[in-house]
């Protein structure tokens, strides 16, 4: 991290096959910088079916099916980030995952949070969801008001998300990068040689009715992330 960081947040999406993670720091002037970004594809050795096969080969992390592959987010929560110049070390203040997604993901992810807090981490932990439209309010940290599909709402507190809002913020704290402003987003100079990592933060465009992908892009957890 750079010597001006002074916090660490970790974010983390969640699609079929890995896990998407993202480290970034937090300044006091509320300039923030990507520091690491990564994708978590393989399960715990433990897990169900992840005994490699005759080639040494083990199947991919399946978070929607596998309750007990998200065990490879347990070590996130105390990751020591060096810091530039000095003698020590920053512990993300917590990690927020993202509660959506393919059927499953739910589920998991409400066990998983259940499990934190019996380990007496509930307090290091948040469950993400986005909400789209530029009328929602911007952060809500509450239980849902009512469940899905007509079961009852789940009596967990989940971090809900004005997508759209937080996105033209985040658009604009990338623009501030360039003149180095308070409230600025950078990206780090590693990332310079990965083409497809940097499209991942400009995958979208502001429409009308919301942000949308552009058109021909596939991955934008970058930005997803930046957003948790």
């Amino acid at each position: 991290a750079p010597d001006w960081v002074r916090f660490v947040v970790v974010s983390v999406d969640v699609q079929n096959t890995w896990f998407p993670v993202q480290v970034t720091g937090f300044g006091v002037d509320g300039s923030s910088v990507v520091i690491d970004r990564f994708d978590l594809t393989q399960p715990p050795v433990d897990a169900p079916g992840a005994d490699p096969d005759v080639d040494g080969n083990t199947r991919r992390i399946q978070p929607p099916r596998y309750e007990e592959d998200w065990a490879v987010l347990e070590p996130l929560v105390d990751r020591v980030i060096p810091v530039a110049g000095r003698d020590y070390g920053l512990r993300p203040i917590g990690v927020v995952v993202d509660f959506q997604g393919a059927p499953g993901v739910s589920d998991n992810a409400e066990k998983f949070l259940l499990s934190r807090r019996r380990a007496g981490e509930g307090g290091k932990w948040r469950l993400s969801r986005g909400q789209g439209g530029w009328k929602v309010p911007r952060i809500r940290y509450a239980e849902p008001e009512r469940g899905s599909g007509g079961k009852a709402a789940r009596k967990i507190k989940l971090l809900t998300m004005g997508v759209d809002r937080i996105k033209d913020t985040l658009a604009s704290a990338m623009l501030k990068a360039e003149a180095g402003a308070a409230g600025a987003m950078y990206l780090p100079d590693w990332m310079s040689g990965n083409e497809a990592q940097l499209d991942e933060y400009v995958a979208e465009e502001r429409l009308p009715d919301g942000w949308e992908k552009k058109a021909g892009k596939q991955r934008n957890e970058g930005m997803d992330l930046s957003v948790q």
